[in-house]
């Protein structure tokens, strides 16, 4: 079970659902992948031609915060790593569900609890935050995703066709999206034309 602030879950969420490719006829690119790789939290979602990647870190200073630990919440988790494909209307109605105010949601604690034998994560945030209780159950749709990261971990030589633009919220953030357009042939995946 991992523990993250609520304005952090919905922000790295917000930061990449734009990414994705609102199709549902391409349900490869028609999600929002989560990843836990036992330190960060990341979300990634991709259309073909561009990429968002957000991460969130344990001990991240979040907007307003001073910092987490201040908190008495013991953030992140002793989860393995996992990785779920969530559909697009998923995560943005995980997104209207979990948003609160700015200031209410920095120190707002949400729990994502990964559930291996059943493909499916329980997102909650207890009563006792003074906001009321709430649990979605998000299904895995356990989809391949396209590997962007084999595509950015290649010498520049072969990217040459790959533009990055950092997305930073300094200094009040560490949160970073980052943008990739690409007409790389490793990712030919079927689109319609636009």
């Amino acid at each position: 079970m991992i523990t993250i602030p609520t304005a952090d879950l919905v922000g790295i969420l917000s930061d990449v659902i734009p990414f994705a490719l609102d199709d549902d006829e391409v349900p490869l690119l028609n999600q929002v992948r989560l990843e836990w790789d036992g330190r960060q939290l990341h979300a990634l979602a991709t259309d073909r031609y561009r990429l968002g990647i957000s991460s969130w870190e344990p001990g991240d200073i979040g907007d307003g915060e001073e910092s987490q630990d201040e908190l008495g919440v013991d953030w992140g988790s002793g989860d393995d790593p996992w990785a779920m494909a969530v559909d697009l209307p998923d995560a943005k109605e995980l997104v209207k569900v979990f948003k609160l105010p700015t200031k209410e949601a920095i120190g707002v604690p949400v729990t994502v609890d990964y559930d291996t034998e059943r493909w499916q994560a329980r997102v909650s945030r207890s009563k006792d935050t003074g906001h009321s209780g709430l649990t979605v159950l998000v299904q895995d749709r356990r989809d391949e995703f396209p590997n962007v990261r084999a595509l950015l971990d290649k010498p520049a030589a072969a990217t040459d066709r790959i533009g990055y633009t950092a997305k930073m919220r300094w200094p009040t953030s560490p949160r970073c999206a980052r943008a990739a357009r690409c007409s790389c042939p490793s990712l030919a995946l079927p689109v319609s034309p636009a």
